[in-house]
């Protein structure tokens, strides 16, 4: 057992249950958490909280549960069935840290992934590596290295060994090069401002690079462009990697959007929403999310509404593979959400993702909210509540009087019922395929995204 985890996006991928409440109240280096893998038979999993982070996670379990973390010991049950168990450590927390530490980590996947295709290496044990001149590149580009990531790094090494075994890259990238220029192009070319809308990859392996640049120009069109990647990937001359923290002895490796037509995707059907509205003693929201869950025959997957950070932002969709190898699958593109509510006829006018339509004072409230408490009382009886249809002007009314204003929460879940409450007045067949096509679009699978290999 060894707590080594202490990076929010590690921890969010190596758990298999929600595990917000740490990641949303705590940063990066706040807490230790422990690195034992999560089977379906681990009952109990450890979290150690420094004195340092006790007071900021107080007041979040004073605002979740109504009560502190007094002793040297909390537990919460979380959404698996297995207790959260946080405990009081002598350890100081290790600093913080932001886009630039997963930036670090990524340089290492690449030298170690590199080291294996180009290089032909073949590393064994962490102590194999820590022995060989790679362990010095990777302390030099992510000096902060631990036995954690060095046991990751090792299993894409292998994994990625097995999956392009003759295969001749000469040239492997993350910063500037092709990155750059492929970022660029799709927005000359596309208008697509952000690389990842259309395709996640984090590294990408090429050969020839310049016969690559012009074969990606010749496309005349979006889907000619994918149809190109899907060549290049298959004939192992340019293939874009997402990697993922890999918190086992072995990594995984899953191609996407290999074929030119939509995958087989399995129907989803809605299971549950969960919306919570009452609030503490203070009078702020016990939580700031709805949570909604679908389920097909083998998979079932939890999305996460919520703004996108702390202060007044639009929401975002974040969808997590619930389960056996469970995983957080990423973000539906909101310009994608916004043409997927349109098909469905949710248009702009029944819902808005943009906060400044929606009320951000109690003034503002007071005006609007006959309006809310009609949506709310409309969906009350679907959703998974924990307040009367009677708590909830008053509810929303002291909200706005807290810090809950500044914060943006209280106008976030307004948002939030105007979004389920829209949703709600579809079929049960048009919720089941709005919310497949969001849980595929999440995860970047489908004919509008590029192909890609993930890494997890």
């Amino acid at each position: 057992m060894a707590f080594t985890i202490t990076k929010n996006k590690d921890l969010e991928n190596h758990v298999d249950f929600d595990i917000s409440f740490i990641t949303s109240n705590l940063k990066d280096g706040e807490y230790f958490a422990d690195d034992k893998k999560i089977t379906p038979r681990t009952k109990n999993y450890i979290i150690k909280i420094p004195k340092t982070s006790i007071n900021k996670l107080n007041i979040a379990l004073r605002k979740e549960y109504g009560s502190t973390m007094t002793r040297d010991s909390y537990s919460i049950e979380t959404d698996t069935g297995v207790e959260l168990v946080l405990k009081k450590t002598g350890k100081t927390t290790v600093g913080s840290s932001d886009g630039q530490t997963t930036a670090m980590q990524e340089r290492a996947s690449l030298l170690i992934i590199q080291d294996g295709l180009m290089n032909r290496k073949r590393y064994t044990s962490v102590k194999d590596i820590m022995t060989k001149p790679i362990y010095q590149k990777i302390v030099e580009v992510y000096p902060d290295v631990n036995d954690f990531w060095l046991k990751g790094f090792l299993a894409q090494h292998k994994k990625m060994n097995t999956k392009f075994p003759n295969a001749k890259f000469d040239t492997f990238n993350r910063d500037g090069g092709f990155m750059d220029w492929y970022t660029k192009h799709i927005k000359s070319r596309y208008n697509i401002n952000q690389k990842d809308t259309l395709n996640p990859a984090d590294i990408w392996m090429l050969r020839e690079e310049k016969v690559i640049k012009n074969r990606i120009n010749s496309a005349s069109s979006l889907t000619e462009h994918n149809n190109i990647m899907r060549k290049l990937y298959k004939e192992r001359k340019l293939c874009g990697i997402s990697l993922k923290a890999v918190s086992g002895v072995n990594a995984r490796f899953e191609e996407v959007n290999m074929k030119e037509t939509l995958p087989e995707t399995e129907s989803y059907m809605l299971d549950d929403i969960t919306m919570k509205m009452s609030i503490t003693p203070e009078g702020r929201l016990d939580t700031t999310d709805t949570v909604i869950k679908i389920s097909a025959e083998t998979k079932s997957i939890s999305f996460q509404i919520r703004p996108n950070s702390k202060g007044f932002n639009n929401l975002k969709f974040e969808s997590t593979q619930k389960g056996a190898g469970a995983a957080r699958l990423g973000k539906a593109p909101l310009s994608m959400v916004k043409k997927m509510l349109e098909s469905y006829g949710i248009s702009e006018r029944d819902f808005e993702n943009k906060w400044q339509m929606y009320p951000g004072n109690g003034q503002e409230f007071e005006e609007e909210q006959d309006d809310y408490k009609m949506m709310f009382d409309a969906i009350h009886g679907s959703v998974t509540s924990n307040i009367q249809k009677d708590d909830f002007i008053p509810n929303v009314t002291r909200s706005f009087e807290t810090t809950d204003v500044a914060n943006g929460y209280i106008t976030g879940k307004l948002m939030q019922i105007k979004f389920v409450y829209h949703l709600l007045q579809l079929t049960d067949k048009e919720q089941g395929r709005l919310l497949t096509e969001m849980a595929y679009a999440s995860q970047k699978i489908g004919k509008m995204f590029g192909p890609f290999g993930k890494l997890y």
